[in-house]
């Protein structure tokens, strides 16, 4: 199946040119900062208008000083050797793991331990797991999947198991379940040996299963899961507000700026339920243009493997696209309660400064591989 699959990809578009690839990877990302700039602003409104407020364009403005920051190390990455990118995902991963333990030890910023104490507050899980794709596509591509020694495979693990044991001790279930999914995808896809890659699966199921079993207000976020009628008094009230945040949306949307349930139903509104703001004041036709959106971010970064010159730029280029998606779908299945609540961001829409950083480096990454490929892939290197 994963030779199938590969070959698939690897057959498709082949004789197209970067132009192609470089100029609609570029729009679509402008899109989505552009999307996310109006609902961040429709969104945080309630929380910065009035006498007590930071005033109306607040979260609006940090944010596109976010994006003109991260612009900037997009544009430097553009210029990195290729033997400089597994030393930038090393410092990444090292760096932020560390800050990590730092958040989880110290109880974080107002009790969230996902982000670190003043005055560095910031989430450094979510650039982390960047330096972690970079990383773990260098890791994979020094060999042929089947030539992996005991040594290579236990770093690859030792790696793993790091970032999962810090996602654990900072009680961040949402993200962890993105990291496995991006770990197991990356693994499939670069032909890991899978009698090795199915004990990822296994240990990753245990330490799931035991971290909801643990924490009692875990195990009610799956009960309410099932039945948040019954849960209206606990998280079984946002999953019905963000679904009636949704509902009111309909085919033509309320209008930009009008949705009620911002002013105090929907937990976060400009963070974890931006997508349900988004659905309620744009409709079907604005929740169809954000999911073609991504659609089409997945498959211009598939589009930019197909150019890739090495095994290296083929698993940076599906690493980096699988992480935005995947993290997307996550989110907005969370929003629709087709996974159990978790709290995310939403790639490029969500307000946040360390979600649109790590975004922005995802996509850089992306961009520096279409740029450094070729029209044609070398099929030798990369089956």
């Amino acid at each position: 199946m994963r030779i199938a699959v590969v070959q698939w990809i690897m057959n498709w578009r082949q004789q197209s040119s970067r132009t192609e690839v470089i100029y609609p990877l570029i729009y679509v990302l402008i899109l989505l900062v552009l999307i996310g700039i109006a609902t961040i602003e429709s969104a945080s409104y309630p929380l910065t208008s009035g006498p007590t407020g930071s005033g109306a364009f607040y979260y609006c403005l940090s944010h596109l000083a976010g994006v003109a920051v991260a612009g900037v190390f997009v544009i430097l990455f553009q210029f990195c050797p290729l033997w400089l990118v597994p030393w930038v995902g090393a410092v990444l991963f090292g760096v932020n793991l560390i800050l990590m333990g730092v958040a989880a030890a110290t109880g974080g910023y107002q009790g969230n331990r996902s982000w670190t104490p003043p005055p560095l507050v910031f989430q450094p899980s979510e650039i982390a797991k960047v330096g972690f794709v970079i990383l773990a596509a260098w890791l994979l591509s020094r060999k042929q999947p089947k030539t992996f020694t005991q040594r290579e495979v236990l770093v690859f693990f030792g790696l793993t198991l790091a970032m999962t044991v810090m996602l654990g001790l900072q009680h961040d279930m949402g993200m962890l379940i993105v990291f496995f999914l991006i770990t197991i995808a990356m693994l499939f896809l670069s032909g890991f040996p899978l009698h090795r890659w199915a004990v990822v699966v296994a240990v990753g199921g245990v330490l799931a299963v035991g971290g909801i079993i643990m924490e009692d207000y875990r195990v009610s976020r799956i009960k309410a899961w099932f039945a948040p009628k019954e849960y209206l008094d606990g998280p079984g009230y946002h999953i019905m507000n963000s679904l009636i945040a949704i509902s009111r949306g309909g085919v033509r949307g309320l209008g930009i700026g009008r949705s009620p349930d911002k002013w105090g139903s929907l937990p976060y509104p400009h963070t974890d339920s931006v997508f349900c703001v988004l659905a309620a004041e744009t409709g079907l036709w604005g929740t169809a243009l954000l999911l073609g959106a991504f659609g089409a971010l997945a498959v211009l970064s598939f589009m930019a493997a197909l150019r890739a010159t090495s095994r290296m730029e083929w698993l940076l280029a599906i690493g980096c696209g699988l992480m935005l998606c995947l993290q997307a779908a996550v989110q907005m299945a969370v929003a629709t309660n087709l996974l159990p609540p978790a709290g995310l961001t939403l790639p490029f829409i969500s307000y946040g400064r360390s979600s649109l950083l790590a975004s922005m480096l995802a996509a850089g990454v992306v961009l520096w591989v279409v740029r450094r490929g070729k029209p044609t892939p070398v099929l030798s290197e990369l089956d």
